[in-house]
Formats: structure tokens, sequence, C-alpha cells
């Protein structure tokens, strides 16, 4: 843009003007210009909206994923089963209540949701199931909340 500004400027400077038999090849590169500018506008919306698009996903895939760690763990014995859904629903509402406004204000600070995430993987690892149900529960309890601690890193990577 400076280029093109700074192009107009000196041909003002030196008082250059077209004859009448430049103007076919003026008008062919102002066209080419703008079709230059086009493609390169149209592919900026595109890488942007495909960002939106991964960022979308990632955090539909959190927020499933901390469901799915809610509902699973009604096959957990007590205290457990009520500590893990407390801090899934902490969790959640941390996350849109706190942590999204520190992203879009690009502040990268330990944030509540960090914390409650850690206590919730530490009550599933501390916990000892007692029968072949509560034994199949807690692996997979387990293994969604890796995931969810995988969609998280992506997710504040990606608001990075």
């Amino acid at each position: 843009m400076l280029l093109g500004i700074a192009i107009v400027l000196i041909a003002r400077n030196i008082r250059w003007k077209l004859d009448p038999e430049d103007a076919p090849i003026s008008s062919l590169a102002n066209d080419f210009v703008n079709v230059v500018y086009a493609i390169a506008l149209g592919l900026m919306v595109v890488g942007v909206q495909g960002g939106y698009s991964e960022v979308q996903e990632l955090v539909m895939h959190e927020a499933y994923t901390v469901g799915e760690v809610f509902i699973d763990a009604y096959g957990l014995s007590e205290p457990t089963r009520s500590n893990v859904q407390n801090y899934a629903e902490k969790y959640a509402n941390s996350v849109v209540d706190d942590e999204w406004d520190k992203i879009r204000e690009g502040r990268r600070e330990v944030s509540t949701s960090n914390i409650i995430l850690d206590k919730l993987i530490f009550e599933i690892v501390k916990f000892n199931p007692g029968t072949n149900g509560e034994v199949a529960v807690h692996a997979e309890i387990l293994a969604q909340v890796n995931q969810l601690h995988d969609f998280r890193r992506e997710r504040l990577h990606m608001g990075s």
C-alpha cells in the first residue's frame, strides 16, 4: 500500500500525465493490481475463517468431554462422584466466565480453571475402584480427563 501511495506521489511531483495511447496499459495495470488485491483479501478471509472453525471445534470437544466426565461420574461411589461432578461443573463455568476473557485480553496468567482441572484430575487418580463396574468407569473417566487436558492445551495455544 505504501509503495502504491509513493508511486502516486512521485507521479504527481513530476507532473506525469497519461497520453491517450497509454490508457489501455494503465487500465490493464490497474485491473491487475485490483485482482491481486482481491485474491489476497479472499485468502486472508479464508485463513481467518479456517482458524475460527478450528477453535470452535476444539471448544465443542472440550465442552462435550467435560459433560461426559460429569455423566460418567454417576458410575463412581460417593464422595468421589459428587467431587468429580462438582469439579467438572466448576471447570466449565470457570472457562466461560473467567478464562475466555483472559484469552481475549491476551493475558497468559494461570487461571482458576487450570487449578480446578488439576483438582479434578487428582480426584480421579486417587480414586480406588471397589467393583468391576467402577474399574471400567474409572478407566473411561481417566481417559476423558486426559483428553480434556489435551483439548484445553490446544485451545489455549490457538487462543494465544
